[in-house]
């Protein structure tokens, strides 16, 4: 269970960086 925990987390982190760089790709 705590390494699916882990997966989801560095996904959501994943998930930020990239809108992240939309965001500043766009702006």
């Amino acid at each position: 269970m705590e390494n699916l925990e882990r997966n989801f987390c560095a996904l959501v982190s994943l998930v930020c960086a990239c809108f992240t760089n939309i965001c500043l790709y766009s702006g």
